[in-house]
């Protein structure tokens, strides 16, 4: 019996398929990772995967003496799963012609550029009068299928092989028309037509022996509060909260749609009709935190609302798969079907395509700077907007996240005691460094966001100390920016800033309203040469080699590299002179 190895630390399984049975299961050995760092728990997969390989062999042999392994219904439901699967793919992808044909090229009247015309695979194969190979065309097809399915491939000129060839053609001839329709506008959704999800007949004995193998009882909802308890386990901030926050509504989404099913039932199918599920949800918008996912997908079908983008399902995929990842870790099932069924990959490499098309930039333009301090929130002192009374924090924090990088929560979170000198007279503030953090009611993001941030001369001479000065010496930095029901002090600063720049500034740009400040200061620290170490001590950002964790960052070093970086008004000027 093979023993499980392992490589790059997870146990692996592999065994060398028999030279008889070479020519029916289409491989000379089976190879699979366990999934696992526990030998313990390897040895139980391994175990598992040894008898799967014998169930193979033995269908094998039986296919060689002349046995039927599949039956016509096996075989249609395998051309549907793959019919399924490339809609989704194409769908996810939103390209339509790899399965059509290209008709001819014509000239488009208005812009003179040469467009392709399509047609279906059928239509073109009909009008060009060659015929086709249709068992040449559908034999990698249902190969690839049997083998991601654990079957063996059956002899040609078998029945098997006939019902085979048989619906694959029919798939093949619905996927084209199903594309040439979506390539042309239509709003055919991916699946159109697919059988309902049923097991092989091959597949009961497996999904048997692997129950057997696997904790029972266990449902999505159970393991979802074991990843959560787990996280709580070794972070108690606020940030850990909100994350789980986050994760929570993706299972909830799955829950919704398809139940609270047993971790062991969610397949490699069930997270192909997910995710198909999940690009049907609406974006946000008035009344849709009180409906379920299948009435907010009602909803946006009722109403043609905007639906969610590429980005945001993958996203929502990834919380779900970080979670069915932990079940891995735990033993409650046998492999993550995000994962093992490449969709995570696909959804991911999609979302870069579209976002590469859209890419938007994150920090603000020297006009867009300029613009922003020159409005009034910045020019008269008595100025108070209507209905956000955040005192003088809603002209100090847009110039200390200027002047430092640092995060809007950062800032807003800050106490008087923590705007300090150090003991060359440099002065600074303390971003919960050292041992002063106060547990639960303030946090950062990472360790390294603990810091000192030292304070640009232009920050001083616009009177930043005074005003420190005019508050009470053990009181909050922004007293006036009261924290939300989440803990965090900046979100309705955050909001009404927003508010601001569109509304009063008539800013519009592609930067975050807070956030953009910190892409700018990193923008402008490269323009202006200040060493990447530097300036990664000033924002809180951990990165470079091993040699960044040795030492420290002197203060003095980040204040007199400071100084390069330029005032406002010099950014203002430039700004003007463009």
């Amino acid at each position: 019996m093979s023993q499980p190895f392992t490589r790059g630390g997870i146990w692996q399984f592999r065994r060398a398929v028999p030279e008889e049975l070479v020519s029916v299961v289409r491989r000379l050995e089976i190879k699979q990772s366990l999934q696992t760092r526990d030998p313990a728990e390897a040895k139980l997969r391994h175990a598992v995967a040894f008898a799967e390989s014998e169930r193979l062999f033995a269908q094998a042999r039986a296919q060689l003496s002349g046995e039927s392994i599949l039956t016509p219904e096996d075989v249609k439901q395998l051309a549907s799963r793959w019919y399924r699967g490339e809609t989704l793919r194409m769908d996810t992808l939103g390209e339509f012609t790899s399965w059509l044909a290209a008709e001819r090229v014509v000239t488009d009247p208005t812009d003179g550029d040469e467009v392709a015309l399509y047609c279906t695979l059928k239509e073109h194969w009909e009008r060009d009068g060659e015929g086709w190979s249709v068992e040449a065309m559908v034999e990698p097809i249902a190969v690839r299928m049997l083998r991601e399915s654990g079957l063996p491939v059956p002899t040609k000129q078998t029945p098997a092989w006939t019902w085979l060839v048989s619906e694959f053609d029919a798939r093949v001839h619905q996927l084209s028309s199903w594309a040439l329709a979506r390539h042309e506008g239509g709003r055919a959704l991916p699946g159109d037509g697919a059988l309902p999800h049923v097991p092989l007949s091959p597949e009961v004995h497996h999904a048997t022996l692997t129950k057997a193998h696997a904790k029972k009882g266990h449902t999505l909802k159970a393991l979802f509060d074991a990843y959560a308890e787990g996280k709580r386990s070794t972070d108690k901030s606020r940030s850990t909260e909100v994350t789980l926050g986050e994760y929570g509504s993706a299972i909830d989404d799955f829950i919704e749609m398809h139940g609270d099913v047993g971790v062991e039932s969610i397949s490699r199918d069930l997270v192909s009709e997910h995710h198909i599920e999940l690009a049907k949800l609406p974006t946000k918008g008035k009344g849709m935190a009180k409906l379920t996912a299948p009435e907010r997908i009602a909803r946006a079908e009722r109403d043609g609302l905007p639906r969610l983008s590429t980005a945001t399902v993958r996203n929502r995929l990834r919380k779900l798969s970080a979670v069915l990842t932990y079940g891995v870790g735990r033993g409650w099932l046998t492999e993550n079907p995000i994962n093992a069924s490449g969709l995570g990959r696909e959804v991911a490499r999609a979302a870069t395509r579209q976002q590469g098309a859209v890419r938007r930039r994150k920090d603000y333009a020297p006009e867009e700077l300029a613009a922003i301090f020159s409005s009034i929130a910045f020019t008269d002192p008595a100025w108070r907007p209507a209905r956000a009374r955040f005192g003088r924090a809603w002209y100090w924090l847009p110039v200390l996240m200027y002047y430092s990088g640092a995060r809007v929560e950062e800032l807003a979170q800050l106490n008087v005691p923590e705007v300090r000198h150090s003991s060359e007279g440099i002065p600074y503030i303390s971003v919960l460094e050292g041992l002063d953090g106060d547990d639960n009611d303030r946090t950062v993001k990472t360790d390294s966001s603990r810091r000192m941030i030292p304070l640009h001369d232009d920050v001083i001479a616009r009177g930043f100390l005074e005003y420190v000065k005019g508050l009470p010496a053990d009181g909050r930095l922004f007293p006036q920016l009261d924290p939300c029901p989440d803990g965090y002090y900046s979100t309705n600063f955050a909001k009404r800033w927003g508010y601001y720049l569109r509304d009063t500034v008539g800013l519009k740009t592609s930067a975050r309203p807070s956030h953009g400040f910190r892409h700018t200061f990193k923008t402008i620290a490269r323009k202006r040469f200040i060493p990447e170490e530097v300036h990664d001590a000033i924002t809180g950002h951990a990165g470079g080699g091993v040699g960044r964790s040795y030492g420290t960052m002197p203060l003095t070093t980040m204040a007199v590299e400071l100084r390069r970086f330029p005032t406002i008004e010099e950014m203002i000027s430039s700004a003007s002179e463009a």
